[in-house]
């Protein structure tokens, strides 16, 4: 256990306790994990929750919670057969639980969400401390807003030295920085939302066979898959390419997927939007680049996923891309086959001045009422 600055303040088990204690008293704690640091906060403490959502900058998206075990979720949420099976396997991702009204826990959790992120322990470290704490604790990836997780002890206090009170690590190196798997329950089978631990890099079935590939993936929540022969392994969610130290860790990822996977690819593949820096980086690779209509991805993705084969109609929707006309797409009707598609329908285009900033604040593209002419 260190404090702000490193210092040792307890090893061994007595850390676990120190560690325990405080956020039992309401302190906001970094944890090293599997695949890098959780910020962990008591999940009944309305004050340590709001700190921790100004410190990390982060108003209103849910916060995850990690319990010590499956009878402790059953007191905050309703839990299917299906749905403990699925906490309590090997790859023990975040579900989506509907929660009870009577569940115990700070209103800032998930703010105007019925639904709450459940997981239970998915190493030893984190089976002993939750022993020790014996209730629910906020477990968010130990990050500043938009940029990838935190792997080295070194590292985090430095970049979550301003959100975190202490410290509890150990010495075993991170590899690669993977974030929790996100599952629903959906029509009685698990809809992965998140594919990082557990999941990753696991590879998909291929309809047919293709050369060596690596598609870099679009410019928000960002996954590389690398491909050969009938087999696509598919990397960790990486996030938005909004900042430096993301993008610098999604070029960490593109090369040491090739290296994991021992495969070199012959072409990239990327969206068609020239300004991604996904797109940047596969026109930059020296290899064949082959662009891919974002909503096409989109659809063609979910038939693989469920081993279909064209002609199909997908319906893509998703937030807006760029389009073959030059517009920005978004609410497709896509008829696709195996080396072709058309948009068979859409929603009517309109004039969206202010461009990517219109397309997160809506109003902006509104029209505007006209002044009243002059007595």
């Amino acid at each position: 256990m260190w404090d702000g600055k490193g210092q040792i303040l307890s090893q061994h088990h007595d850390a676990l306790t120190t560690a325990a204690h405080a956020l039992c008293d309401g302190a906001i704690v970094a944890v090293k994990g599997l695949g890098g640091f959780h910020l962990m906060a008591d999940a009944r403490s309305r004050e340590a929750i709001s700190s921790l959502r100004a410190r990390k900058n982060r108003a209103e998206k849910p916060f995850a919670l990690l319990y010590p075990d499956l009878g402790t979720i059953k007191n905050d949420c309703f839990v299917s057969p299906l749905e403990a099976r699925v906490l309590q396997s090997p790859e023990a991702p975040i579900a989506l639980l509907t929660r009870r009204s009577d569940a115990a826990l700070a209103a800032g959790i998930a703010p105007q969400s019925s639904s709450i992120g459940a997981m239970l322990p998915s190493t030893p470290l984190h089976h002993l401390l939750m022993r020790e704490v014996g209730r629910a604790v906020v477990a968010t990836s130990g990050n500043r807003a938009e940029e990838p997780i935190c792997t080295d002890e070194r590292e985090a206090l430095e970049t979550l030295g301003a959100i975190a009170d202490l410290f509890l690590v150990h010495n075993r190196p991170i590899g690669r920085p993977v974030d929790d798997s996100i599952v629903r329950l959906v029509a009685g089978r698990e809809m992965v939302l998140r594919r990082a631990r557990g999941y990753a890099p696991l590879p998909v079935q291929l309809p047919t066979p293709v050369e060596p590939l690596i598609a870099v993936g679009s410019h928000l929540k960002n996954t590389i898959a690398i491909a050969e022969g009938q087999r696509a392994f598919i990397s960790q969610h990486i996030g938005d390419l909004e900042t430096r130290a993301t993008f610098e860790h999604f070029r960490h990822i593109a090369t040491d997927m090739q290296a994991l996977c021992a495969i070199t690819p012959r072409r990239a593949l990327c969206d068609q939007h020239p300004d991604y820096l996904s797109t940047r980086y596969a026109q930059q690779s020296g290899l064949p680049v082959t662009t891919v209509q974002h909503h096409r991805a989109h659809v063609l993705s979910c038939m693989v996923e469920n081993n279909l084969t064209g002609p199909a109609l997908g319906i893509s929707w998703d937030g807006t891309g760029y389009g073959l006309d030059g517009t920005a797409w978004g609410g497709e009707f896509l008829l696709v086959d195996d080396d072709s598609f058309s948009r068979f329908a859409h929603l009517r285009t309109f004039a969206l001045p202010g461009g990517d900033i219109a397309a997160r604040e809506p109003r902006r593209g509104l029209p505007r009422p006209r002044a009243a002419p002059l007595a």
